[in-house]
């Protein structure tokens, strides 16, 4: 297959499928909520293989070569025509749960975030300086502000403390969090990458606006949510190298694609 033939047929399907002009009228809220027409955008992208295409088709993909995906991406750059509006979920998230989830992770989040029926954020707190989960938040980081802790007791992660809200955090249905795990003694013993729910009790989430306007008061609060063990991503000695492709994926998005709210 050659490269010309590949744009070809990029450029022919994108001429027949691409969404409607009119879709500015119903923008995202943030980087976390996805509109209508941007779901069923996304799940026919994945459809007919053009969502991932370094991806094997059985996950919206088509295979491509390294070449061919900086001609999808230019030519998509090129119309001005978003892959996503949750970035985070397909490029991070997405790829995380394809390398490292097990079980329902793999089975149910990754098809879900593939075709915009679960956006996500991320909040990656420092695991080398693990704040004392007892501590009132001075010295904590940024804004004297607590990080996150978690606690893993009879096959449950109980995740709390605040960060900084990360953008999407106002609308996402999950939060990958990287955070210290501290057992019941506060003695810190590693690190963990836990996808929150953040439909769960004892989660407060922050104001879009006080997001979208870059106010550093704005935080999201886990009050001690609760999840099963299936929540985790990664096995236990598998925490760092998850947080090291997370955060690989993020500077790589970063660089392709700013960040919104």
């Amino acid at each position: 297959r050659s490269e010309g033939r590949f744009r070809a047929e990029l450029t022919a399907w994108l001429d027949d499928h691409q969404p409607a002009a009119d879709r500015a009228s119903d923008p995202p809220r943030s980087s976390g909520h996805i509109p209508g027409w941007a779901r069923d955008w996304q799940v026919t992208l994945f459809d007919a293989g053009w969502l991932v295409p370094r991806w094997p088709p059985e996950l919206g993909g088509r295979d491509a070569t390294a070449v061919e995906q900086m001609i999808y991406l230019e030519e998509l750059s090129r119309r001005r025509v978003p892959r996503t509006v949750n970035a985070v979920g397909l490029d991070v998230c997405a790829p995380t749960l394809a390398d490292h989830g097990v079980g329902p992770q793999q089975d149910e989040w990754l098809p879900a975030t593939l075709r915009g029926d679960m956006s996500w954020c991320l909040a990656l707190a420092a695991p080398d300086e693990p704040p004392d989960p007892d501590d009132d938040g001075a010295g904590a980081g940024a804004g004297n502000r607590p990080a996150l802790v978690v606690a893993e007791v009879d096959g449950h992660v109980t995740v709390r403390g605040s960060v900084e809200a990360p953008p999407g955090a106002a609308d996402a249905d999950r939060c990958l969090c990287a955070a210290p795990v501290a057992s019941a003694g506060h003695r810190v013993e590693g690190v963990t990458v836990v996808a929150v729910d953040l439909d769960l009790p004892g989660v407060g989430r922050p104001e879009r606006a006080a997001v979208a306007s870059g106010d550093p008061d704005a935080t999201l609060e886990l009050d001690g949510v609760v999840g099963a063990d299936h929540h985790v991503v990664g096995e236990r000695d598998e925490a760092r190298a998850v947080l090291q492709s997370v955060r690989a994926r993020l500077r790589s998005l970063r660089w392709s694609s700013p960040l919104r709210a």
